[in-house]
């Protein structure tokens, strides 16, 4: 319990200095992952509070309040039960007069709560801030354990699952399929199964239908588990027969930037580079028409967290213990689409496949 106890406190402190670094006196962490990560419970709805010089505070129902005392109360993390008045044991726990700047995570807070949170904390100002981000994305040793774990054992799945498949068979038959051997296994599933035969494959995001799969077609396949509360993901294309020709040259060309892009990946490399590298192959083999989504994002708690591998972050250095997707996907509405998604840990040297 030392140990578990001291890790969080590890985690706790980097982010309070990151708050001290953006300027303020404390911040409101509503997101579930991120009190998670914080706290290694995961309860939606409460709060934790983290500043430059008050005691941690983490902030729940009654409901949850004696499992969050056992598991945390004791030096340095202080458990309170809010009593269902959210607001009001938030008033309690940061005197407006003595907070000049509080930071908020706006993306997960409703308009509504806003406004009360800004008529509880007059004399405040609020600020939008997601201090655990930076944190989150340098995976620590334990946390890296349960990612390779889920890794290896999303590939078993496929494994098991790819035999099975046969032309015949529905896409929400084979998305079951896929469902039943992560349940088989003892996990639950990151997010809903994605399988797409066909021209469905033209649909990133495409939800599985009662379409059946035909001979010489390919299957998109696109699925991840949780293990220890981390995330995987996996995409994988198959076939059986000779597929049509131009969707083999669009798969040719997915591996070859896949395969490019993991080639460039180690510690202190900008995402610009990665994003360059690609945008030029895209050009110069006309292929601009066929992209419709991003390269790549981290993943751990969340199956979708920063770095992401896009414009938005093209200026984030890749670091050593950050745990990214590469996943180029090229579509053509009417006929399909193609992606092909691998887990990379960024290491020392260079990076490692997780999914291999």
């Amino acid at each position: 319990m030392k140990k578990y106890r001291d890790t969080l406190l590890g985690r706790i402190g980097n982010v309070q200095r990151v708050v001290g670094r953006q300027g303020l006196e404390a911040a409101l962490i509503t997101r579930a992952s991120d009190i998670q990560y914080l706290t290694g419970l995961y309860f939606e709805g409460s709060v934790f509070i983290a500043g430059r010089s008050i005691t941690p505070r983490f902030m729940v129902d009654s409901m949850n309040y004696s499992l969050a005392h056992s598991r945390l109360s004791g030096e340095g993390i202080c458990v309170v039960n809010t009593r269902g008045d959210r607001v009001e044991a938030l008033r309690d726990a940061l005197p407006p007069r003595s907070m000049k700047k509080i930071g908020y995570q706006a993306s997960n807070v409703s308009h509504l709560l806003y406004l009360t949170l800004a008529r509880a904390l007059r004399g405040s100002e609020l600020i939008d801030s997601s201090p655990c981000d930076t944190a989150r994305m340098i995976k620590l040793p334990s946390e890296l354990r349960h990612i390779r774990h889920a890794a290896r054992e999303t590939l078993r799945i496929w494994r098991d699952v790819s035999r099975k498949i046969a032309p015949g068979m529905t896409e929400k038959e084979i998305a079951a399929l896929v469902d039943l051997g992560v349940r088989k296994r003892g996990y639950v599933n990151s997010f809903e199964t994605i399988a797409a035969s066909g021209p469905n494959g033209a649909f990133p995001h495409a939800i599985p239908t009662d379409r059946r799969l035909k001979k010489g077609e390919c299957l998109l396949v696109d699925f991840g588990i949780r293990s220890g509360g981390y995330c995987s993901d996996l995409t994988r294309v198959w076939s059986k027969g000779r597929i049509m020709r131009k969707i083999r040259l669009l798969l040719d060309h997915v591996l070859t930037i896949q395969s490019t892009v993991i080639s460039m990946i180690r510690p202190g490399v900008q995402i610009r580079k990665l994003l360059d590298e690609v945008e030029k192959y895209i050009k110069n083999n006309s292929l601009d028409k066929h992209v419709l989504h991003g390269l790549g994002h981290g993943l751990g708690l969340d199956v979708h967290e920063p770095p992401f591998l896009s414009s938005r972050e093209k200026s984030t250095v890749l670091k050593s213990g950050m745990v990214i997707t590469v996943e180029p996907g090229l579509y053509e509405e009417g006929l399909g689409g193609v992606r092909v998604e691998d887990m990379v840990l960024v290491k020392a040297g260079g990076c490692e496949v997780l999914t291999r």
